[in-house]
C-alpha cells in the first residue's frame, strides 16, 4: 500500500489486525469487562498473531524473554469497546516464572494524542518507520526500539509484582 494512503485507522488494522469490523460507537464497559470481551472473542489465536507488526514484535519478545509461544498472547483490541473508550488498540500478555503481566498499547499517527490511564505505552508511529519494503534498515530500528520499550515495561512490572 502506498505510504500516503495510510490513515490513523487504516494503520492500526494493518498493524494490529482487527477486533471487529467498525462500526457505531459501543456504549460504555468497564475497563474490566471491555478487557475480557476482547480476550474471549479475539477473531484468530492470540499465541500466532497474524498482523504483520504484532507477529513481528510477538517473535522478538518471544527470543527476549526466551519462552515459548503459549508463555506469550497478543489480543487486538481495534475497533473494540477497549479501543473507543480506554484507548487501547492492543495488548500483549505474558506468563513468566508462573505469574501473569499486560501491557496495553495505543498506535497513533498523532504527536499531541492523550494516553488513557489504562494504556502502558503509547506507539507513536511515523509512515517511514514502517516501510518494510524500502527502508528495512528504518523498520527494523523502529520495531527494535517497540520492542525494548515493551520489554521494559514487562520488566518493571515482574520487578514491581505487577501481577494481573
Amino acid at each position: 500500500m502506498a505510504k500516503e494512503a495510510y490513515t490513523g485507522e487504516l494503520l492500526e488494522s494493518e498493524m494490529f489486525g482487527e477486533f471487529e469490523k467498525k462500526g457505531p460507537k459501543p456504549n460504555y464497559w468497564d475497563f474490566k469487562v471491555g478487557l475480557n470481551h476482547v480476550k474471549n472473542m479475539q477473531p484468530e489465536d492470540p499465541h500466532y498473531p497474524k498482523a504483520w507488526f504484532a507477529q513481528d514484535l510477538f517473535v522478538d519478545l518471544l527470543a527476549r524473554f526466551d519462552i515459548d509461544e503459549d508463555k506469550l498472547a497478543f489480543y487486538t483490541a481495534i475497533h473494540s469497546n477497549l479501543d473507543w473508550h480506554h484507548k487501547i488498540d492492543g495488548f500483549f500478555e505474558m506468563e513468566y516464572d508462573g505469574k501473569m503481566y499486560r501491557v496495553t498499547i495505543d498506535l497513533t499517527k498523532n504527536p499531541n494524542k492523550e494516553q488513557g490511564d489504562k494504556v502502558d505505552m503509547v506507539l507513536l508511529v511515523n509512515e517511514e518507520d514502517i516501510d518494510k519494503t524500502y527502508q528495512e534498515e528504518r523498520y527494523d530500528l523502529f520495531l527494535n526500539d517497540c520492542a525494548s520499550r515493551i520489554e521494559k515495561i514487562f520488566r518493571d512490572k515482574i520487578k514491581y509484582k505487577e501481577v494481573i
